[in-house]
């Protein structure tokens, strides 16, 4: 994931697919923070993978994930909320 080449990114994010490895969430994170739009693909395949994982509740994802994964955070945040949902 560290790989300067951005194919090398996204082959390796696609090959996470059914990986739900907590540690994954502070590479989601890094990834994140340094793509700050979409245009390369890797907010929308970061976003696919995230949603693999078991979070049932808003508040499990409170207790589960660092605060320090803000953006992750407030991604599942908003997964998790349907009235969020419908409001963006």
């Amino acid at each position: 994931m560290d790989d300067a080449e951005l194919t090398v990114k996204l082959t390796a994010l696609q090959a996470l697919r059914g990986v739900t490895d907590a540690r994954l969430l502070d590479v989601f994170e890094r990834l994140l923070q340094q793509a700050k739009t979409d245009q390369d693909y890797i907010c929308s395949n970061v976003q696919r993978l995230r949603e693999q994982f078991p979070f049932q509740s808003i508040e499990q994802v409170e207790r589960e994930v660092p605060s320090s994964l803000r953006q992750v955070k407030g991604t599942l945040r908003k997964q998790l909320d349907p009235y969020r949902k419908r409001r963006t």
